[in-house]
């Protein structure tokens, strides 16, 4: 495809602390996926900006692949990865808008949470799956919908969602991920919506990561004023400071 994409959430210490905690956060259901619709044992597994490495080590310990490569832009996230990075676990600086992977082709080629920052998702999933070996599997991780009635929560997600609108992208690719039909050489073997609940707290402190982020984008300073960013930023912050039993829930 030979195109490339900015990850509005960057490559800071800031960036790694947050994708920390969404590693936590969604270790649980990230691994259900895996080890319910994924075949097992897979001579080479890909895992698709992999960031530090979190995505990468889960696919490797819960599919037991024989070889399992890590692939993304940041330089530093790459570091990070190989700082901790197992038997049988690689990591590689390359743009997954790159085809074909420097790897070739896989058993299994996975993602989480990286549709929603690609222009033109659907394109992009059907060029992925020229990278999967016939009867291998393309295993996508992605949003469907995000629920909850928090003003501020919800003020953050309709800010960003339009700011990945703006760049062509999407907040919820899962119904991207639904639509393909596994284009001329696949099929859709399974495609599902698992339910699950964030103490808001956790999603604030998340939100807040990225919103330090984002919050200077030239998009989002000509749609926002300044008043409104800083009283965004600090309703997150005051959320995140009060855990407790209420819950923001993703699909």
């Amino acid at each position: 495809m030979g195109n490339s994409f900015e990850y509005v959430f960057g490559d800071t210490d800031v960036a790694a602390r947050r994708l920390d905690l969404v590693a936590q956060t969604w270790e649980a259901p990230s691994a259900i996926f895996l080890r319910d619709d994924v075949p097992d044992r897979p001579r080479l597994a890909l895992d698709l900006g992999c960031g530090p490495g979190h995505t990468t080590r889960l696919v490797a310990s819960t599919t037991g692949a024989t070889r399992t490569v890590g692939f993304d832009t940041s330089e530093s996230f790459i570091a990070r990865a190989r700082a901790d990075g197992p038997d049988g676990v690689v990591f590689l600086h390359h743009n997954v808008m790159d085809l074909p992977f420097p790897t070739g082709r896989a058993n299994l080629v996975y993602a989480r949470f990286v549709l929603s920052h690609i222009p033109r998702p659907d394109r992009v999933v059907r060029a992925w799956m020229s990278q999967v070996e016939p009867g291998g599997v393309l295993a996508l991780d992605e949003v469907e919908w995000i629920r909850t009635d928090d003003p501020a929560l919800r003020r953050y997600l309709t800010i960003l969602a339009a700011l990945l609108e703006a760049r062509g992208s999407t907040l919820a690719a899962g119904p991207v991920v639904d639509s393909f039909d596994g284009g001329r050489d696949g099929r859709k073997r399974t495609s599902a919506v698992r339910v699950h609940p964030v103490p808001t707290a956790r999603a604030a402190e998340l939100f807040a990561l990225n919103f330090a982020m984002w919050r200077e984008e030239p998009f989002v300073r000509d749609s926002q004023s300044g008043a409104d960013l800083d009283e965004l930023d600090a309703g997150l912050r005051e959320i995140a400071r009060q855990p407790g039993q209420a819950t923001i829930t993703w699909g």
